[in-house]
């Protein structure tokens, strides 16, 4: 009798351990599809937050980009006489002679493409035709400043006539770039 409760005690043994490794196996598959999945989640949410932080990189490249356009946008749009700001650009032209020095600078006429009626940013052009009375230097200034002014202009048919023994006259057409606004 003592071989045969040996021998189911170590059946009883061997089941047990059978059963444990059974049950091992089973909680390793379980958790092993736990953590696959939770690998899937993971890899799902890092795809998710690479994708999000490459869209705000794009985002800050294009409003990057459009800083840099409009400030080169402002910059075109300064070459422009708008049309509200025609009495800015005479009164420009009518200062250079003061900055020249003694120079005077006179516009004996001014007109330019009636764009009241037009539609926004359609372009025209004010035409001037200036006179600039003085020494060599201060008429030579004046007329170095007229070409120096803040706008996109064009100078044509200049002339350049001794006024008296000490007097110079640069007579030329200004035709500058007008947009309606």
């Amino acid at each position: 009798m003592k071989k045969s409760i040996v021998n189911s005690n170590h059946y009883l043994a061997l089941g047990v351990s059978v059963g444990i490794f059974l049950c091992s196996i089973l909680a390793f598959i379980f958790v092993y599809y736990r953590v696959d999945a939770q690998m899937a989640n993971t890899a799902s949410a890092y795809d998710s937050i690479n994708q999000t932080q490459l869209q705000e990189n794009q985002a800050r490249q294009v409003i990057s980009t459009l800083s840099g356009v409009q400030n080169q946008l402002n910059i075109v749009q300064s070459f422009f006489v708008r049309d509200d700001q025609t009495l800015d650009f005479i009164n420009k032209i009518e200062g250079v002679g003061i900055e020249a020095g003694k120079a005077n600078v006179t516009i004996a006429s001014i007109s330019d493409d009636d764009l009241s009626s037009a539609a926004v940013g359609t372009i025209g052009n004010i035409h001037a035709h200036i006179d600039i009375l003085g020494s060599w230097s201060d008429a030579m200034r004046a007329f170095h400043l007229m070409e120096s002014l803040p706008y996109g202009e064009s100078i044509d048919n200049v002339r350049i006539t001794p006024a008296s023994v000490k007097e110079w006259s640069i007579e030329f057409d200004l035709t500058a770039v007008l947009v309606h606004k």
